[in-house]
């Protein structure tokens, strides 16, 4: 082994910064924890293949600093470090996963976004997204894959026959007399999702994830493991939804892999209690991400006073791992990409499609952009007396207003920055359609591209 120390007279107070360099160029930065709160960190890096170990912790009278390797031929006598102090409200993120669920469109709206810092976390919700996920030749960058959701149709055949008999009776009596079963959906089975990871062919691009949940199992997480292994796979994530039932058996699964944790808190801002969930687990595992929302479902919500306004929120996910990483400098970060785990994949209850942007700011605002186009023409009476909302013309006001640049800038507060079109070629795409409409499900796949660019444009070191 062979290891390069350091020793600075300089003593943190939570506001410092240890840089990597090679030739003058910063490879990774590290926030300090202060000297009252541990002062100290320990984290793995990669240069050109090569696995370095980076520990660092600071004391009264200074701070101290080692890098280590296990290989022969490295650069770890040409590596640097520097601490330099970060002025208020600087945040540096050295690796990101933007996670969403895979659509026909979400490998364009990922594309030349992806590499070594971000690395996406797509999950897939049935069998039909997986068979078109098999056959997108978008996606050949590396990337976790949650195949928890998956579900498959039980009912399938009797509602193929079904079909079947109503075709035959529209040909013959002019109308469908059979009614069409509704679909009773299952997840797939542990055996059949280790199935379906099998006939992914690029495996050396793909991380599996596994789901922990309150009904997690060891032994079953043992099955996956092995499974996957003997097919290539060497990397993996586990993704925890259920704290409690996490930490009664993290000893038994640290035993099995050294993975990747997900800390899946989707709407929970409470950053004491994340703190104190962090603390638990975060030195038994070396790679932690942080996995938040930008906000609740119900603040999507835009109210009649509102509409063709932009709304402006706080970039909650942001705010959140800023606080983290004061004490815990090498956790990484992760988000639903503007939206949170549910409104991403489906609409809430009851919900229809909108004319709706949702736009990280391209500025260090923490802020999110929303706005609801609306136009009266889209609002009708049927001849029952029901009311009838459509947004063909609220599309078209969104858009035109969008190419106006009326969302470009927020003067009320400061003047921040949401869309430029010079910078983020999503702003470029959303633009170009006024006077001509698109889908909502097109709109969202953009604003998706844009909000990952946010982050990647404002927080990681290019």
């Amino acid at each position: 082994m062979k290891q390069k120390e350091w020793d600075f007279n300089d003593v943190s107070e939570g506001n410092s910064v240890l840089n990597i360099l090679l030739n003058d160029e910063v490879i990774e930065s590290y926030n300090i924890p202060a000297n009252s709160e541990g002062g100290g960190f320990s984290d793995t890096f990669t240069l050109d293949g090569i696995d370095y170990v980076i520990g660092a912790s600071t004391y009264d009278t200074g701070t101290y600093a080692v890098v280590t390797t296990e290989a022969d031929d490295s650069y770890i006598y040409e590596i640097e470090l520097v601490i330099n102090e970060l002025t208020e409200n600087v945040l540096s993120i050295n690796y990101y996963v933007p996670t969403a669920p895979y659509t026909a469109t979400l490998s364009s709206a990922l594309y030349g976004l992806s590499d070594d810092s971000t690395v996406p976390m797509l999950d897939i919700e049935n069998e039909k997204k997986f068979e078109d996920y098999l056959n997108d030749d978008l996606i050949d960058f590396r990337h976790y894959l949650d195949l928890s959701s998956v579900k498959y149709v039980v009912n399938q055949s009797e509602r193929e026959e079904a079909k079947q008999k109503r075709k035959e009776e529209k040909k013959e009596f002019k109308r469908m007399i059979t009614p069409l079963p509704s679909s009773e959906e299952e997840l797939l089975s542990l055996e059949n999702r280790i199935l379906k990871y099998e006939m992914i062919e690029k495996n050396e691009i793909v991380i599996p994830v596994y789901l922990w949940d309150e009904f997690g199992n060891v032994e079953d997480l043992k099955v996956f493991i092995v499974e996957l292994e003997r097919q290539g796979y060497t990397k993996f994530a586990l993704r925890l939804l259920s704290k409690t039932s996490f930490l009664a058996n993290i000893d038994a699964i640290k035993e099995i892999h050294d993975f990747t944790i997900f800390m899946d808190l989707n709407t929970n801002f409470n950053v004491s209690n994340i703190k104190s969930y962090l603390d638990s687990i975060f030195f038994h595992f070396k790679t932690i991400i942080y996995l938040g929302a930008h906000f609740l479902p119900t603040q999507m919500t835009i109210s009649g006073d509102d509409l063709n306004e932009n709304i402006i929120r706080t970039n909650f996910p942001i705010e959140v791992f800023q606080e983290l990483i004061k004490q815990f400098p090498t956790l990484k970060y992760g988000d639903y990409c503007g939206f949170d785990r549910k409104t991403l994949s489906s609409m809430p209850k009851g919900g229809r499609p909108s004319a709706r942007v949702v736009l990280s700011s391209l500025d260090k605002s923490k802020k999110v952009l929303i706005r609801r186009g609306w136009d009266d023409q889209d609002e009708s009476i049927t001849q029952s007396g029901e009311r009838k909302v459509g947004m063909i013309h609220s599309m078209h006001r969104l858009l035109c207003d969008i190419k106006k640049g009326v969302l470009d800038k927020e003067p009320r507060i400061s003047g921040d920055l949401f869309m430029d079109e010079t910078i983020c070629d999503a702003d470029d795409a959303l633009k170009s359609y006024c006077p001509d409409r698109t889908t909502p499900g097109e709109v969202k796949t953009l604003c998706i591209r844009h909000n990952i660019f946010s982050v990647i444009h404002n927080y990681i070191s290019s």
